[in-house]
């Protein structure tokens, strides 16, 4: 009689099983050397009984990857972004900081200075931010601030100050204290003597005096106690020594013409109102607009046209044909699918489409196109599919699954290499062979234990105990009666 054979394994029947019931996601069944397991799909995790899936989020674990944020797109696959004043490296994970103070001293007016994520315009010393616009910077009245060490007359300068002082008294060495200067003394001049006059002779009396009076200023010298000179009116102003005044010149104002015009006007005493669009600045002096970054035209009423940006619309540096857009005002680079950096680098193996943040879902030894994913070349052996993900049909084998298997009929082969599956108690190339006598199990390795070279039962090795013979061993006889 033809010996029994086993219910062959699993997935046996078919390499690609995938079974839905009701609380359970997808799931795979894998054929493995004399064995199989189950592998779940892409977004999940096999439990711990090693036989169903659960729904698992690849950023549960270390935030996928992510140093900033990760979140999950279609297929249950991450993708990683970074915040505001960052940009995405080629590794489609790590984020790195943005220098904006690279680009036009970043808008601002005196200093820039770059933080993590963003930056901020400092002000010299003696200088403070405007509140209507951080990148501009006001000087520090300290005269009003009462922020000055005068002893009695303090004059704002253009970030700093000076000391004055009052008539009658003249400005120190140390530049900020006053001392008095000294008065005149009684006069009194004898030209004779008598009740009349006679030709060359007479007196002239002057009364004691305390005349406090105080001679001009010398040339060149104006202010409170003569301190201040015409050099000090700044800014191409003059000085006007009848009252002690600067006469400012054309974009400037204040006591000193320390202070540009106020944001939004320009001209002689700042009367004439800017023209500009779009924030753009215009020139304290000539009023001509200074246009923000992304901005062009006479008025800055203009973008920047295409494959320009920043300020003065500089040409981007993008890779053109890859490129679907440069941003105007920072110059970033939107490449098209497949592309990062400055559109100049496809994406790095296992990465694809939109800003490389696409998972390949090929095998990691597989190529995929780093445009829309597909899996290129050849499949590794014994793999075949859009993606590579599928084993060969039943009854192939190896690389395109091109060759077919040599095995006995309704036996399968191992998909990657053609070897023959053979189920319990077949042996052989082809597993046409039973397994010999005295041998069972998987592949015939197995020894039987009977008494006597008793044979067994190739599947599973039962010892096959003949007429008058028991026990697990067929070691014990057994008495039959013959009846008559």
């Amino acid at each position: 009689a033809g010996t029994k054979t086993s219910k062959l394994p699993t997935c046996m029947h078919n390499m690609n099983i995938t079974q839905k019931r009701k609380g359970n996601v997808d799931r795979t069944c894998v054929n493995t050397e004399g064995s199989f397991e189950c592998r779940c799909k892409s977004g999940n995790t096999l439990s711990v009984n090693k036989k169903t899936c659960e729904e698992h989020s690849p950023c549960s674990v270390k935030n996928g990857g992510c140093d900033h944020t990760c979140l999950i797109v279609h297929d249950y696959k991450e993708r990683c972004e970074c915040k505001t004043g960052y940009k995405l490296l080629s590794d489609g994970k790590s984020c790195a900081d943005i220098n904006e103070c690279s680009d036009g001293n970043g808008g601002c007016q005196h200093y820039c200075r770059n933080t993590a994520g963003s930056y901020m315009c400092v002000c010299k010393e003696g200088f403070k931010t405007n509140i209507n616009d951080s990148l501009l910077c006001d000087d520090v009245d300290e005269c009003q601030t009462k922020m000055s060490k005068c002893s009695q007359k303090c004059l704002n300068m253009e970030g700093s100050y000076k000391c004055g002082c009052e008539n009658g008294f003249e400005l120190q060495a140390d530049q900020v204290n006053c001392k008095a200067i000294p008065t005149t003394s009684p006069l009194t001049r004898s030209f004779g003597s008598g009740d009349r006059t006679t030709e060359g002779q007479g007196e002239l009396e002057i009364e004691n005096s305390t005349d406090k009076s105080v001679p001009r200023c010398p040339s060149g010298l104006f202010g409170p106690g003569c301190a201040l000179t015409c050099a000090d009116c700044l800014n191409g102003a003059y000085c006007d020594l009848k009252n002690g005044t600067c006469v400012c010149a054309p974009g400037y104002v204040g006591e000193f013409c320390a202070s540009r015009c106020p944001l939004g006007s320009y001209g002689q005493d700042c009367e004439l109102k800017c023209p500009c669009e779009n924030r753009a600045r215009c020139h304290h002096v000539t009023g001509k607009c200074e246009c923000a970054p992304g901005y062009t035209g006479e008025l800055c009423e203009n973008e920047c046209p295409n494959d320009t940006f920043g300020f003065g619309c500089k040409p981007c540096q993008c890779v053109k044909e890859r490129t679907r857009k440069c941003d105007r005002i920072t110059g970033r680079c939107a490449c098209k699918p497949g592309f990062t950096e400055l559109c100049d680098q496809k994406c790095e193996h296992g990465y694809f489409g939109e800003n490389c943040q696409e998972r390949c879902a090929c095998p990691d030894d597989v190529e995929c196109d780093h445009v829309v994913g597909t899996c290129l070349y050849n499949c590794s052996a014994g793999l075949t599919g859009k993606n590579c993900t599928s084993y060969c049909p039943l009854g192939t084998y190896g690389v395109e699954c091109i060759n077919r298997c040599q095995c006995a009929e309704g036996i399968g082969c191992r998909p990657t290499d053609g070897k023959c599956l053979c189920p319990l108690g077949r042996t052989g190339p082809t597993c046409d062979e039973e397994c010999p006598r005295g041998t069972y199990g998987d592949h015939c390795e197995q020894k039987c234990d009977c008494e006597d070279d008793i044979p067994c039962n190739p599947l599973n090795g039962r010892c096959l105990c003949p007429a008058g013979k028991i026990g697990q061993r067929c070691e014990n006889g057994k008495y039959i009666d013959n009846l008559m």
